[in-house]
């Protein structure tokens, strides 16, 4: 997998020579310390003005690579718009042709490594933060790339990381060298599982924009895409949006006819207990009430892949209003 670990070497050496703000600047043309030199920047020029939008991302994008993982979420970076800009301009520049393999793993990689950031800014607890700050993700990279090279997927697996990511030897490998970090950070093991599933579930959005954003440059996923990636791009904008304007919106939604003054879900709520019950209906025994909200969110936490609430009670005690806020919680607080 030569494709796979010379990008980042590229990342890690020749390209930080490349006079980025200079290109922004005064445009490809003026690049021509040596006949060679200009010819490749002429040869590079489509590339580049692709590229020009994020130009001044460029340079922040090669610091946070070797930088801890928090500096992910602090950069606000398009991580995949920029890695596939600069996977273009590599693949061009070597004559490399990657093949489906590398190509997948490549693409899945930045489209990982965008989730890590967005799971990363959600992170509130300041003691996890502070652990996650001594996280390299050079390392993890590296780390992850080292598994890819030891077991390599075959032609099966290769198509389950594009229909079903989290179920695929990739997303298991990937999986396991950010758990294997964050449990060396000092995570224990149930936090550093939580982190690892929350960014597998949103790697497969960014993996069909950054094959959208490769476009033909990256051969072997192009007509991948053209055949039902652009579907399953549009299927996550679809849900984005619905989660934004139909959850999102649900504790501000009116209650009362009456409009002066505006009253609101959020300003009526008040969240209930519960009380946990066995199997068979009964109190359980020892188990005081739990605030709703504590208990669905315990419930959301747990490890186990199947994770299925039941809320019980008569008419009128707030059964759908509390489904409602809760949702919008989720909504506004996860990272999938």
């Amino acid at each position: 997998m030569a494709s796979l670990k010379g990008f980042w070497q590229f990342l890690n050496t020749d390209i930080k020579e490349i006079p980025w703000g200079e290109l922004a600047a005064n445009t490809i043309d003026v690049v021509t310390a040596t006949k060679d030199l200009g010819e490749a920047w002429e040869e590079q020029a489509p590339n580049i003005k692709k590229l020009q939008p994020y130009i001044k991302d460029v340079a922040p994008f090669l610091e946070t690579l070797n930088s801890p993982v928090t500096q992910l979420a602090i950069s606000g970076l398009p991580f995949v718009s920029v890695g596939i800009g600069l996977l273009r301009i590599y693949l061009d520049w070597t004559r490399d042709e990657p093949t489906f393999e590398t190509s997948v793993v490549m693409v899945a990689q930045l489209a990982y490594l965008q989730s890590l950031d967005i799971v990363l800014a959600q992170v509130a607890e300041p003691g996890i933060s502070q652990k996650l700050g001594t996280v390299s993700l050079k390392t993890l990279i590296e780390k992850q790339i080292a598994r890819s090279e030891s077991d390599k997927l075959n032609s099966s697996e290769l198509k389950l990381v594009t229909s079903r990511f989290r179920e695929s030897k990739l997303a298991e490998q990937f999986e396991s060298a950010l758990a294997e970090q964050l449990q060396q950070a000092g995570l224990n093991k149930s936090e550093a599982q939580k982190l690892t599933e929350q960014v597998s579930w949103g790697t497969p959005r960014y993996f069909y924009q950054a094959i959208a954003e490769a476009g033909d440059s990256v051969e072997p996923l192009a007509e991948f895409y053209r055949t039902g990636g652009q579907q399953e791009q549009d299927r996550y904008v679809s849900i984005d949006a619905y989660l934004k304007n139909k959850i999102a919106s649900l504790p501000k939604e009116q209650v009362f006819d009456e409009s002066d003054p505006l009253i609101t879900f959020k300003d009526t709520y008040v969240p209930l207990n519960v009380q946990p019950l066995t199997q068979s209906g009964e109190d359980k025994e020892g188990a005081d009430p739990l605030n709703i909200h504590d208990w669905a969110q315990s419930i959301l936490e747990q490890t186990s892949s199947r994770k299925v609430m039941f809320v019980e009670g008569d008419a009128g005690q707030g059964k759908s209003v509390f489904c409602r806020m809760f949702a919008a919680d989720v909504c506004q607080a996860q990272a999938f």
